[in-house]
């Protein structure tokens, strides 16, 4: 499918078999006039023109960026901003010590809400504070003040005070194009009533009072609101002495042309401006079996004195009759049902309003009138394909990550050294090399990992990455590469980009790293340092070529900096620059090993990395591989499978299946891994790895694998180790994972297939599946389904036979887990699979309020239990009923906490044998599921019979330092034989905003 490009009467066609251009060099538009696709299937057509370019550079007015703020809550309602509790508390007039207090990095991040969520929904008020020297020379200019966000993360309204006195305001409307916007500016020009105010060669206080986050979307599922995460860099504070920035349009053309560059359509346009010394080089081209435009910008200081280059349209379109979504830092905008606009870099920037898409550069550069240092443009990408997957489509074909499978293994989940609250569990010589003979066991039952993961704690935290721990590997790394290599393993190490080597070894000072290394706020490290980069880089390096280490799971980075020693501007115009030192390093290790695996972790969030790695983790929802989902179960894998399935659903059409890391399957018995040990584990195993992502990932301790562990391990394997390829193309079937029901994924093409199904939910189901073309199998023959995994057993398989037209019926118990192969009509025909065990029984239960107080802050007797759930829903503490965190940094509609006691009865049908009722709380706030880190701190429920108390157990049962947090606790009592009734008493202290359900079931014991 060879691409063409042929002049026209006006410019130029660049064509392949399945799409073109029409690239204007003549007329009102310069540039892109045309876009379609030509071929099957039919896409949806649009008119577009692109707009003129659009150059932002900085003048020569000083300024001084600000790296952070101290952070203090304000009021949790929409109130009239005078009232506010934070301008009660004259925060706008009070001094405050720039190193004080709570710090906050940016003024779109806020420090509220359960642990490591990102506020997706606020709807009160937060102050950012600190002090700015206004130099004396700066007197008798206007003073502009830019502070803000610019996109769907920002503020709604902000008020600005100095010294006291409000100087501006700023709000913005979604309701007629969208979130984005130009960053608030506030300017005090000499003659203003305020500048009088203005105290030059001293200090000034500087207050921001911000007002209602929403940054909701119509895919988002309202119950689980507080799981949505994500980021952006589009922020700017600072304060400047004059205009800070000046906008340059009206290049005109002056020279056109096309060529073929290998197998490349191209396009060139030279764009001169008439005024200022500046000229731009527009290149598009398409390539051979693309459905995507692709341009790039070569901008050139073509004067005399150096030119500050902050930001570039590199191309801005309008699209006429259609609709935009999505967008915004490091994600591209859809466009209709068809297309979607981006910028094939992380950093890159795709916005959009009534004028058009504009595709954004924030290069931060300074071009240099000799020509060496002319900027290049990231690429722009204009594609269509599939409907919402459109764009998924595109990175997969673009992206590192190849459709086949992996079988990877860590030991972290046996190892734990990231906790704060419980004993660290150290990844040691001796625990890896028992390990290992585990790997050999399962190696002669044909159970084979391709890649072995050392993960966190196994480098020295005061070395250079290069050495293993010395008090925990007396004998260095020698033997342990050794035993791996002799397994045909390849080796896989952790790093962190963020902390380095003393990453997790909480106040261990590395004597290679200094504190200018880090990015100013906060103490992550800073990508771009010439110490750290030329570290990160190195060990990365050794270790490829003196170990054999294939792969690298890189967890945590800090991309924007607020310091100007790094090589890069401070701030978001440093963001795009600090990615480009990080790329460069991943690059020069592919260079030396080009089929090293590259995973990465948290605080990657664009899908455009996925051009530069292999998998990575965060995905817009938050997760990790022990999260519980809002739905309550019986054992906690079952909720985490549910969770796990909720992120893969949510971003389903949004990037490559086959990239999103779900990090797999723990086996542990620590607190990262939930303390979930092996219970429900395989059922997790067969969802895990047909969701899309090609890969069996299993963590932590193998000594909790019996042997009916390993027999299923074992078929599981040699199904996939032979079937894989069935695995490229997963659908989902059934239900949701949002709703307790049914649901499942189907691979299938021509006459075979694989089916999972999960029955998420306590009652026993039964569901139909069509076996035909809807799930991808061919229409019209007779299939035999062959059950690998049901009921809980592996081992005969059992079959069923479904004829043409006909539905295959499924049987699901409660929380049931099953897969089945499917396979054309053979002459044998096995029985079908028993039926499931029978069900818990829903009891209804109506909890009785009989005694409801307000918990007195100020009351010794109230204080243990008001930080029991303070603590719960801020932070880890090793101390929970002291206050962690005060009223600075909390939600106020946290703050008012209510105890109330509650009673109720559970009416039961006897049953003749011991037998379990299962009690659940479930915490919300106006449908939102309210999460805690220790839940059940804060309820407690007994159960009696006659007066007798019940055994009881409680999920969770430790204090969670995971990513995330639980929005519901399980109390599960011991039934007697014959018992028909229990009383319940409940005892709960939260905020009065948050309601709580209960929810009652009778289950075998």
């Amino acid at each position: 499918m060879p691409s063409y490009v042929e002049q026209i009467e006006n410019g130029y066609r660049l064509s392949n078999d399945h799409f073109e251009a029409v690239i204007s060099a003549n007329g009102e538009t310069i540039g892109i006039t045309h876009l379609a696709s030509r071929g099957e299937p039919k896409r949806e057509t649009v008119t577009v023109k692109e707009q003129p370019i659009m150059l932002r550079l900085a003048t020569d007015a000083p300024r001084e960026d600000f790296v952070d703020w101290q952070f203090h809550a304000g009021s949790g309602t929409e109130i009239p901003h005078e009232d506010d509790w934070g301008i009660a508390l004259e925060l706008h007039k009070k001094p405050t010590n720039n190193g004080a207090g709570p710090r906050c990095g940016r003024l779109i991040d806020t420090l509220l809400g359960n642990a490591w969520y990102t506020d997706i929904y606020y709807p009160g008020y937060c102050w950012y504070r600190r002090m700015v020297n206004l130099p004396k020379e700066w007197a008798g200019k206007p003073i502009v003040f830019v502070l803000g966000g610019g996109d769907t993360w920002d503020w709604r309204n902000y008020w600005v005070y100095l010294n006291g006195e409000q100087i501006g305001r700023h709000s913005y409307d979604t309701t007629y194009t969208s979130a984005f916007h130009e960053v608030p500016r506030y300017v005090i020009k000499p003659g203003d009533a305020n500048y009088a105010k203005l105290k030059f060669g001293e200090e000034n206080l500087l207050a921001v009072q911000a007002r209602l986050l929403d940054r909701r979307t119509p895919d988002m599922h309202r119950l689980d609101l507080e799981r949505y995460s994500g980021a952006s860099f589009i922020c700017d504070q600072y304060v400047s002495a004059g205009e800070p920035t000046r906008d340059v349009t009206g290049f005109t053309l002056k020279q056109h042309s096309s060529s073929m560059d290998g197998d490349n359509a191209v396009v060139e346009l030279l764009l001169m401006h008439p005024t200022e010394p500046l000229s731009v080089t527009a290149r598009y081209w398409l390539a051979p079996n693309d459905t995507a435009i692709h341009k790039r910008l070569v901008v050139r200081n073509e004067g005399n004195a150096p030119i500050a280059l902050l930001e570039a349209d590199v191309s801005h379109l309008l699209f006429e009759k259609v609709q935009y979504f999505d967008g915004g830092h490091g994600w591209p905008a859809r466009i209709g049902e068809d297309w979607f606009a981006g910028v094939a870099h992380p950093a890159g920037i795709s916005r959009f309003d009534k004028t058009g898409v504009r595709l954004q550069c924030y290069p931060g550069v300074t071009l240099d009138p000799t020509h060496s240092h002319d900027y290049t443009s990231k690429t722009a990408v204009v594609g269509l394909g599939n409907g919402r997957r459109a764009f998924s489509e595109y990175l997969q074909a673009h992206g590192r990550r190849k459709p086949e499978f992996l079988n990877m293994y860590s030991l972290y989940g046996l190892c734990e050294i990231a906790t704060g609250l419980y004993e660290k569990v150290e990844l040691t010589e001796s625990l890896v090399m028992k390990n290992l003979e585990q790997m050999t066991d399962l190696q002669k039952r044909d159970i084979r990992f391709e890649y072995y993961c050392i993960d966190t704690g196994w480098n020295d935290p005061l070395g250079d990455l290069k050495q293993f721990h010395p008090k925990n590997f007396p004998h260095g790394s020698d033997e342990t590469f050794k035993k791996i290599h002799d397994l045909a393993m390849k080796p896989l190490l952790w790093m962190s980009p963020a902390q380095g080597p003393p990453a997790f070894r909480f106040g261990t000072t590395n004597p290679l790293l200094k504190p200018e290394d880090n990015v100013g706020a906060g103490w992550f490290l800073c990508c771009a340092s010439t110490t750290w980069r030329n570290m990160l880089r190195e060990a990365m390096l050794y270790h490829v070529k003196n170990n054999g280490v294939r792969g690298f799971k890189l967890d945590e980075v800090a991309f924007y900096c607020g310091r100007t020693n790094h090589g890069h501007m401070m701030n978001k115009y440093g963001v795009e620059a600090t990615m480009d030192a990080f790329i460069d390093t991943l690059n020069a290790v592919k260079q030396e090993c080009p089929d090293v695996l590259l995973m990465l972790y948290w605080r990657f969030m664009s899908p455009w990395w996925l051009l530069h790695a292999d998998t990575m983790y965060q995905r817009r929802l938050q997760m990790e591989g022990s999260t519980p989902s809002p739905f309550p179960s019986r054992i906690i894998r079952q909720s985490v499978t549910v969770s796990l399935d909720q992120g893969h659903d949510w971003n389903w059409d949004l990037m490559p299946l086959i990239a999103q890391d779900s990090l797999g399957v723990w086996l542990s018995n620590t607190r990262w891994g939930s303390w979930m040990g092996a219970e429900g584990w395989r059922e997790a195993w067969i969802m895990d790895f047909v969701r899309g992502n090609m890969m069996h990932q299993l963590w932590g301790d193998l000594s909790l694998l019996h042997e009916d562990d390993v027999v299923f391990m074992q078929a599981i394997a040699k199904w996939t180790s032979e079937n894989w390829k069935l695995l490229k193309h997963p659908r989902r079937i059934l239900g949701s994972p949002w709703r307790q029901e049914p649901y499942g994924y189907a691979c299938c093409e021509g006459d075979r297939g694989l089916i999972v199904i999960n029955n998420a939910q306590f009652s026993n189901d039964t569901v139909q599946i069509a076996l035909d073309e809807t799930i991808g199998l061919s229409r019209g023959k007779t299939y035999d389904v062959h059950w690998i995994y049901k009921n809980g057993n592996v081992g005969e398989q059992r079959a069923q036979r479904v004829g043409p037209g006909e539905m295959l019926k499924v049987d699901l118990g409660s929380f049931e887990a099953c897969m089945a192969e499917i396979v054309p009509m053979a002459d044998v025909v096995r029985t079908a699979p028993p039926t499931p065990a029978s069900a818990p029984k829903r009891i209804h239960v109506r909890a009785i309020q009989n005694a409801y107080r307000k918990l007195d802050w100020y009351a010794k007797e109230d204080q243990a239990t008001l930080a029991l759930v303070m603590n719960g829903r801020i932070t880890p503490t090793t101390a929970p009923t002291t206050l962690a965190a005060g009223p600075d940094r909390t939600d106020e509609r946290d703050r008012d906490i209510v105890q109330e006691h509650l009673t109720t009865t559970a009416l039961l049908a006897p049953k003749s044998s011991p037998s379990k009722l299962l009690f659940f709380t479930r915490f919300d706030r106006d449908g939102i599921a309210w999460h805690h880190l220790a839940p059940f701190e804060i309820i407690k429920v007994i159960a009696t019979v006659d007066g007798k108390p019940l055994e009881m157990k409680v999920t969770p049962k430790r204090w969670h330092e995971e990513a995330g947090a639980w929005s519901w606790v399980l109390h599960e009592f011991d039934v007697r034989a014959g018992t028909s009734e229990i009383a319940l008493a409940i005892e709960a202290a939260h905020p009065k905003t948050v309601s709580l359900a209960f929810e009652a079931w009778h289950a075998d014991a």
